[in-house]
C-alpha cells in the first residue's frame, strides 16, 4: 500500500494508473484525510495473486 495526495496524484496520475495496473494499491489524502482508495478490479488482484503463489 502506498499513500499519496491530491496533488501529486494529479501531477503523476498516469505512474499512479501504471502501478495500480501492476497490483500496487493507494490511500489517496487530501489536507492529510483519506478520501479514496485506489485498487485494482478485484478479478485482476485475483490473478495477480495467483502469479505470485
Amino acid at each position: 500500500m502506498k499513500i499519496t495526495n491530491q496533488r501529486e496524484l494529479d501531477e503523476d496520475f498516469t505512474a499512479v494508473v501504471d502501478a495500480v495496473e501492476a497490483g500496487e494499491i493507494f490511500h489517496v489524502t487530501r489536507n492529510g484525510v483519506e478520501i479514496a482508495e485506489l485498487r485494482p478490479p478485484l478479478s485482476q488482484r485475483h490473478q495477480l495473486e495467483v502469479v505470485e503463489v
